[in-house]
């Protein structure tokens, strides 16, 4: 089991945490819970099931210790900073859209989960308190134009070399899993129906219009989103070029979109298949799935 492997991993991580990487293991575990789950209902086994443990490994724990290293790691401002806390005046500290954008998803999907007959029933309210937190920073922090910009993720190509496409799309994709339509949304998706490129792609690489697509399938898969035209329309565009993308292998090409300390720019071979990947599955999802579209 991935959780159990996680679990047992713990204890021989010796780096600093990574805000990104407490996160990711939180979706992962929750993912292979319901995977867990989906199997014993596939194989007629017993429909009660507990989300406490796998392969002898307490998982209700398990993510208690992260949404509570999360909590502790929220800055003044709101937002999320990828190491520690801090006054934001470095990378180490500073709060960052996308990056409280993961947390929020974090929380959102153990939130509901999280029995309420257990010592741990305050982490609920701690839970609220701190999205509406990082809420009104994403709030603050969005760009005039509709974007948000992240801190980890760049654009040679644009002014600033900021990368709006990437922290646009995380945002939005947490927006659209929390349920949240309102003004950000709604200037969120305005930005990238301006900036989708003419062959339907967004950005300069594949990564950037991987995460957009999948964020756009996300708000789209949304349960009282309103059908719009124009973003239906530019979400099966961008599918239709990341389809081309991957039946071309194109989809396996890198692009220096990472942004490190001192303008150091770096690729990582794994972004532009794992980002398809996710983008792909999202869209298999999505209500508006059908021969018709593609």
């Amino acid at each position: 089991m991935l959780a159990a492997s996680l679990v047992r991993r713990k204890t021989k991580i010796k780096c600093m945490p990574n805000q990104t990487d407490v996160c990711a293991i939180e979706s992962a575990v929750d993912a292979g819970e319901q995977q867990s789950r989906n199997r014993k209902i596939a194989s007629n086994e017993s429909q009660s099931y507990d989300c406490g443990s796998a392969d002898g490994f307490d998982i209700e724990s398990v993510a208690i210790n992260g949404i509570t290293w999360l909590l502790d790691l929220q800055n003044r401002d709101g937002g999320m900073p990828t190491f520690c806390q801090g006054w934001g005046m470095l990378p180490f500290d500073k709060s960052s859209t996308d990056i409280t954008a993961h947390a929020i998803r974090a929380f959102q999907a153990w939130r509901k989960k999280l029995t309420h007959d257990k010592p741990w029933d305050y982490l609920h309210g701690k839970m609220q308190r701190a999205e509406e937190r990082m809420f009104a920073f994403l709030r603050c922090l969005q760009q005039p134009d509709g974007s948000w910009l992240p801190l980890w993720f760049g654009n040679q190509y644009m002014p600033g070399e900021a990368n709006p496409c990437y922290g646009t799309a995380k945002v939005l994709l947490a927006l659209a899993e929390t349920r949240r339509e309102d003004a950000m949304t709604y200037n969120g998706l305005r930005y990238l129906l301006a900036s989708q490129n003419a062959d339907g792609g967004w950005g300069n690489s594949v990564e950037e219009t991987a995460v957009v697509v999948e964020a756009l399938a996300a708000v789209l898969a949304a349960p009282s989103a309103e059908r719009d035209e124009p973003v239906t329309a530019a979400y099966h565009r961008g599918l239709n070029w990341l389809l081309e993308a991957v039946e071309s292998d194109r989809f396996m090409e890198t692009s220096p979109i990472g942004l490190y300390f001192a303008s150091l720019w770096y690729y990582e071979d794994l972004y532009p298949i794992i980002f398809t990947a996710s983008a792909l599955r999202r869209a298999l999802a999505s209500p508006s799935m059908n021969e018709e579209n593609l």
